[in-house]
């Protein structure tokens, strides 16, 4: 697949060979190319290479024709594949001065020349073409034996990790022309989006968004203080608009049609809450980010293509909170889990700034009362007590799901595919701050497996892990966590009459280096009663790839403990 712009871009000489083990080459025809559209802006071409077998090698060349010298296109020495071989090479005139940004590339691998090119200019008024002799850049990077990099859990984009080079436009010095700066500064990319009718004059001028704070006054009349005032238009438009499942930090449309359609990207969802709040006096910031699956943030240089959403500051209760518009599920200072990824830049008339992102959780706790039978068979309760980010997939199943004991039944299918469900309660509450709460009986017809006098016992309940999210024996990038979590699990179980503890894991306490996190798995016999308690608890969103064994080590551990099987044993 080539993907261009359908404006200014052309893609033309596509040539397509293949070259099979046994001598035979291959060729492409045109009526086997495809072009097809991506989305009003984008276009693709696509294409399969034939009669290709194991041994085959596989060239393609094409010629893009761009107006477009803000970035070059940026290319991947690295991929999800062993590469042999990778080289770049450009020839740029000197008059484009451009920000080289690499990524993963060694010094080693550039070598850069200067020389001269016939080249043609635009002429001095700004009319016409000139040919002259440039002075010229010339870039080559190589690359070989480059090793794969394979995404694993707990990533932002691999985008982030592939050894890549880019090249941004800086500023221009044509001949007979003074020096042109194109990125400019901070100060004058805020200053400048402010200004655009497509960002800050959405949210300015209220012509954009009459319709809207008009059918939010009735819900304001009743409200005392800023704080509920930030609440009800949060809620207003998280039950009134849709999001588009697209990412933007411009609005492509005006607000006031947006909300008349009920729908809209993110930048105008969270362009609209902007308006909204300052109509209503209360302070606050648009925030401009690049999500998770976008790439990291670079705060060196003003490129606004890093961007690809808004988000809003705002305070509440007391302190600056993050909002996010989008889901009516989500509560207020709890962004989509995409926008968490590390820093976001606040845009400002007088002081736009960088600003780190808080650390916020998600929290599950699970009680359960069971009894077990000589069968292996338990009868009894479980209570769940959902919180922060765990809560919101939850809230939104609860809200589609009228049948809450089919709901819980899918939850707990893989684990337990025989379990029964009885008095299934599940409350989410109006106020998205305060937690979920879930509640039934249930019948575990195979919770243990008997052998004789032995009863064989598998006591953790729906662990938060099954398997170890962590494969590769050494990860070359880092493990980044959206979001601090921690699931507990507390059961009191009554055995069958005659039966003891004869065999269990020892307890254990550990602890991830720098608070990082920790894990404990207790378990005891008091009477009749057998009492667990597991818990695992991940404090630090990011851990770099030297600390990657001792937390692979450490998810081993903690399953090595959930999987080993309890023994109770009848006694005479």
């Amino acid at each position: 697949t080539i993907v261009f712009l359908k404006a200014g871009e052309k893609v033309s000489n596509l040539q397509v060979q293949v070259f099979t083990p046994d001598g035979q080459k291959y060729s492409l025809k045109n009526a086997d190319i495809f072009e097809e559209a991506v989305n009003e802006n984008v276009s693709r071409l696509r294409f399969s290479a034939p009669n290709l077998t194991q041994g085959a090698v596989f060239e393609y060349r094409y010629t893009v024709l761009s107006e477009y010298i803000f970035q070059l296109p940026e290319w991947y020495f690295q991929e999800d594949i062993p590469t042999r071989w990778s080289e770049y090479r450009l020839a740029i005139p000197d008059w484009l001065r451009y920000v080289v940004l690499s990524q993963g590339v060694d010094a080693n691998a550039l070598v850069k020349t200067q020389g001269q090119q016939r080249m043609m200019v635009p002429g001095s008024d700004s009319q016409g073409y000139s040919h002259i002799d440039a002075d010229v850049n010339f870039y080559r990077y190589q690359m070989k034996e480059v090793p794969a990099l394979r995404p694993e859990p707990f990533i932002t984009t691999m985008d982030d990790y592939f050894a890549r080079v880019r090249f941004q436009l800086s500023a221009t010095a044509y001949p007979n022309r003074p020096v042109d700066p194109v990125m400019g500064s901070w100060e004058k990319a805020s200053k400048s989006l402010l200004e655009s009718e497509r960002f800050g004059q959405q949210f300015l001028k209220s012509k954009h968004f009459k319709q809207a704070n008009e059918a939010l006054q009735s819900q304001l009349a009743a409200a005392a203080t800023k704080d509920e005032k930030v609440n009800i238009i949060y809620n207003f438009l998280n039950k009134t608009m849709r999001w588009n499942e697209r990412h933007s930090y411009m609005a492509g449309s005006d607000l006031e049609d947006c909300f008349e359609q009920k729908k809209g990207n993110s930048a105008e969802l969270n362009l609209l809450f902007l308006a909204l709040l300052k109509a209503n006096d209360i302070p606050c910031h648009p925030l401009l980010l690049s999500t998770r699956d976008h790439g990291r943030s670079i705060d060196l240089y003003p490129i606004m293509d890093q961007f690809n959403h808004v988000a809003v500051l705002v305070e509440h209760s007391g302190q600056l909170v993050v909002a996010d518009i989008g889901s009516p599920y989500q509560t207020l200072g709890f962004p989509r889990t995409e926008s968490l990824n590390g820093r976001a830049w606040l845009i400002d008339e007088t002081n736009p700034q960088w600003i780190d992102l808080p650390a916020l959780s998600g929290s599950t706790i699970k009680l359960a009362t069971l009894k077990l039978d000589e069968n292996g068979q338990a009868t009894g309760t479980m209570q769940y007590r959902i919180s922060g980010y765990d809560a919101f997939p939850w809230r939104e199943k609860i809200a589609a799901q009228t049948d809450k004991a089919a709901m819980m039944k899918a939850a707990l299918d893989e684990q337990y595919p025989d379990i029964a469900l009885e008095e299934v309660k599940a409350e989410a509450p109006e106020d998205l701050a305060k937690p979920i709460s879930i509640a039934f009986k249930c019948n575990l017809p195979e919770m243990a497996v008997a052998n004789g006098d032995l009863l064989y016992l598998s006591p953790v309940f729906d662990p938060l892990f099954t398997e170890n999210p962590f494969k590769l024996e050494d990860r070359k990038y880092p493990v980044d966590i959206p979001y601090i979590f921690s699931d507990k699990f507390v059961l009191q179980l009554e055995l069958p009459e005659g039966y003891a503890l004869e065999e269990a894991p020892e307890p254990i306490k550990a602890a991830l280096p720098d608070n990082g996190g920790t894990f404990q798995y207790t378990l005891s016999q008091n009477g009749n009663k057998l009492n667990l308690v597991t818990e695992v608890k991940i404090s630090q969103l990011r851990f770099e790839p030297e600390a990657y064994a001792g937390l692979r080590h450490f998810f081993n551990l903690l399953l090595e403990k959930q999987q080993n099987p309890v023994v109770l044993k009848r006694k005479n």
